[in-house]
């Protein structure tokens, strides 16, 4: 194996370096010749040797080094993003926030059925209700039934007269 330099065909300038087999025949645009240490861009082949040029015209051929220092208008665009990248974040982090407390909490829904006005069927709740006990009362109550509250009636003893409980038992 055999390190190869290629030029261009019209400038003569090296163009790249490869490698091929030692019995490879080589193209036209090609040799064998290694440059000489201590020359710089461009190396131009002359048909028996590359020349380059000194240190110094290769300094002066550099281009001028870029200035570091932002203008006003660059300075105020990279301030307005990063104030953008800080509010994504911040309201990243709130959406986050918001969702895990949606998660955590329990959907409020009322499931006791509705009635129409015009039905004359009364709807009882879902929930279990117990009877209105009443220590004076002579005939047996009835179970109250609700249309709107779907909570546990809890048991009471009421001391009304008899006829406050008729009356409540004729209304129903």
């Amino acid at each position: 194996m055999k390190q190869v330099f290629y030029y261009d065909q019209t400038s003569k300038q090296l163009t790249h370096i490869g490698i091929v087999d030692d019995n490879a025949d080589l193209p036209d645009n090609a040799t064998f010749v290694q440059p000489q240490n201590g020359m710089f861009d461009p190396l131009t082949w002359t048909g028996t040797d590359w020349v380059g040029v000194s240190q110094a015209e290769w300094e002066n051929n550099q281009p001028a080094p870029v200035s570091a220092t932002l203008t006003t208008e660059q300075k105020f665009q990279a301030q307005l993003a990063l104030q953008m990248a800080t509010m994504q974040e911040k309201q990243a982090e709130f959406n986050a926030q918001v969702l895990s407390q949606l998660a955590n909490t329990t959907p409020v829904t009322s499931t006791a059925p509705t009635t129409s006005e015009a039905s004359a069927t009364s709807v009882t709740s879902e929930a279990p209700v117990t009877p209105v006990a009443s220590a004076t009362s002579e005939a047996p109550v009835t179970p109250v039934t609700s249309t709107t509250s779907a909570a546990a009636v809890t048991p009471t003893t009421s001391t009304t007269s008899t006829a406050t409980t008729s009356a409540a038992t004729e209304n129903k």
